[in-house]
């Protein structure tokens, strides 16, 4: 299915080594949706929940943009909560934030408590 949503996508630019691309168009196809969902679930499950101590996803965090596309789903797949992340000042209510690098510099992101 890799391949399947690799060739729905187009390159639209790089910045500084970053690749962004076109993902809306895998959302055209809800076969080819789908795959990609069932792959990033099965990648978490066999990688990142046998890896953990507890075993379990409590909260999927959705960064701005792709995340909210692909996150709530993911989360809904794992019985887990979903927690959206955006800049400063675009999430209603009391935020939380930190600083984190990415990799074109350093950026403050909130979220919901």
């Amino acid at each position: 299915m890799h391949c399947e949503a690799s060739a729905n996508c187009s390159l639209l630019s790089t910045f500084q080594g970053v690749a962004f691309c076109d993902i809306f168009p895998l959302f055209r196809d809800p076969l080819v949706f789908e795959g990609l969902i069932t792959q990033l679930t099965h990648h978490i499950i066999s990688d990142t929940i046998t890896n953990s101590p507890n075993k379990k996803i409590d909260v999927i965090v959705g960064l701005d943009a792709r995340g909210f596309l692909l996150g709530p789903v993911i989360a809904l797949r794992l019985g887990a909560a979903f927690v959206p992340v955006r800049k400063r000042g675009k999430l209603p209510g009391e935020c939380v934030g930190a600083t984190f690098e990415k990799e074109y510099g350093t950026v403050w992101s909130v979220f919901q408590i």
